[in-house]
């Protein structure tokens, strides 16, 4: 009896210790503080909440309410800074690597589980963790979990927490969000039909109605405004910057069937096991909107949660099915190359030790922009300077690029420079290289005929007005 206390005790400790190393390594990624353009469209519109201005109304986005609002209140709680959304920014990337791990636990318990959360946080390496994905991807997780819990225990109160934790993914990012709910919801109602039980069908009910709770925040905006922003936009508005080569998405494709096929090779294909493909292939669907590591990354989870599985399987070790052996080293090889690449990356350039906010151009702007309307404009792509230099952006659109954004909304966005003549305006076109910037538009001419460079670091240029 004493010594099965004693192993308790000590694998408790071996497990605390794993967690806190683990979370030691995530802070060493990300631990730092870059001038990063996908944080700041969040920080931007956090900016412009803590100023005053009301969401949709004075100014526009695209995406849901959720990741502007919960770094509001994290500077509501600890007051404004970078660091503070940061460090609860990791600490969710840290919540959702445990997610992964427990959905592991759900299909096979093994020592490769404790894995998946430490290959989760190497993917997370590059990721912009001040983001409406990184919080989107926390509530998905933690969906698939209660889902998968509900389908082994029959719980109605499982899956309404499925359900409350996807319609929450949906107030950060609405398409996998939504995506997530209609595909939990198509296939519950498909395995109600197949497999002739009613009980799914009723549980879709709880799931459905738990999940359009939390979108009852939405209606704080008028609805045709909220439809127009989030759902018109987004589907009309993009698709031309956002295409992209699809090498990555088809090595990932092909990891991830590999992985399905060693696992179905081996193990029965529970209904679990079925729903979470499913759900895979839903959410792997929407990586082709901007199919880049970062995106893809995000949503291989599902595969990710089977690895352990199929490893800790003994038949893989043996001769009578060369597909499986196959299978699972062609996936584990790409696996392998989707991690160790972004980390020799960052072992060459260690981005932790970045602090780009004290760039000599940030340095430059607080020093000499101020105006009376303490405005700033900086563009095509960098609405972090405004948080950064405790600046306000004149525009309702915290950054303008040509084809994403509508000439109209270029021409306002003139319009309202000409009346506002910020002191500055910065401008890098090397970052928006990639989305085929055209810099012939009314925004950039009117600062090109109205303004004089006066300071220059690398490809950020800062212009006076004449």
């Amino acid at each position: 009896m004493r010594f099965f206390k004693l192993f308790s005790s000590c694998r408790i400790k071996t497990e605390s210790l794993w967690w806190l190393v683990l979370f030691a390594i995530l802070l060493l990624f990300h631990l730092n503080h870059p001038i990063d353009s996908d944080e700041g469209v969040i920080l931007e519109g956090a900016w412009k909440l803590w100023n005053n201005k009301t969401l949709y109304v004075d100014f526009f986005e695209f995406v849901p309410p959720g990741g502007f609002y919960f770094v509001y209140w994290i500077w509501k709680i600890f007051g404004v800074g970078y660091f503070a959304p940061k460090i609860a920014s990791i600490i969710i990337i840290f919540l959702s690597g445990i997610g992964i791990f427990k959905i592991s636990e759900l299909i096979k318990r093994t020592a490769f589980n404790y894995l998946l959360p430490l290959i989760f946080v190497f993917l997370s390496m590059y990721w912009p963790l001040i983001n409406h994905n990184t919080y989107n991807i926390f509530f998905i997780i933690w969906s698939v979990y209660f889902f998968i819990r509900a389908l082994i225990s029959g719980s109605k109160n499982h899956f309404a927490l499925a359900g409350l934790a996807a319609g929450i993914s949906v107030l950060f990012l609405q398409q996998k969000g939504a995506i997530l709910i209609l595909s939990s919801f198509a296939l519950l109602v498909s395995f109600s039909l197949i497999y002739r039980k009613l009980d799914y069908l009723k549980m879709s009910y709880y799931y459905g109605l738990s999940s359009l709770l939390p979108l009852l925040i939405l209606l704080k905006w008028p609805l045709d405004l909220i439809y127009k922003d989030l759902a018109v936009f987004p589907l009309t508005n993009g698709a031309e910057i956002n295409k992209l080569p699809l090498n990555f998405f088809f090595l990932a494709l092909f990891m991830i069937a590999a992985i399905f096929t060693a696992y179905i090779s081996l193990e029965k294909f529970s209904l679990p096991m079925k729903y979470l493909a499913g759900i895979q292939a839903a959410l792997f669907a929407t990586a082709l909107v901007r199919p880049d590591p970062n995106h893809i990354n995000l949503i291989i989870f599902p595969a990710l949660c089977l690895i352990p599985s199929v490893f800790s399987n003994p038949i893989l070790f043996k001769n009578t099915k060369s597909i499986i052996r196959a299978a699972s080293l062609s996936a584990a090889g790409i696996l392998l190359f989707i991690c160790v690449f972004p980390l020799a990356n960052f072992l060459a350039f260690m981005p932790s030790f970045l602090f780009s906010n004290e760039s000599a151009a940030i340095n430059y702007i607080r020093k000499n922009c101020q105006d009376p309307g303490n405005y700033l404009y900086a563009g095509p792509f960098l609405p972090g300077l405004y948080f950064e230099t405790g600046m306000m952006n004149p525009t309702p659109y915290s950054f303008l690029i040509t084809n994403h954004q509508t000439e109209s909304q270029f021409a306002e966005a003139k319009n309202i420079l000409a009346k506002a003549r910020p002191r500055c305006a910065v401008l890098n076109y090397y970052m928006v290289k990639g989305f085929r910037y055209n810099p012939d538009n009314s925004v950039d001419s009117f600062i090109r005929d109205n303004y004089r460079e006066v300071f220059r670091e690398q490809d950020t240029l800062v212009y006076e007005i004449n």
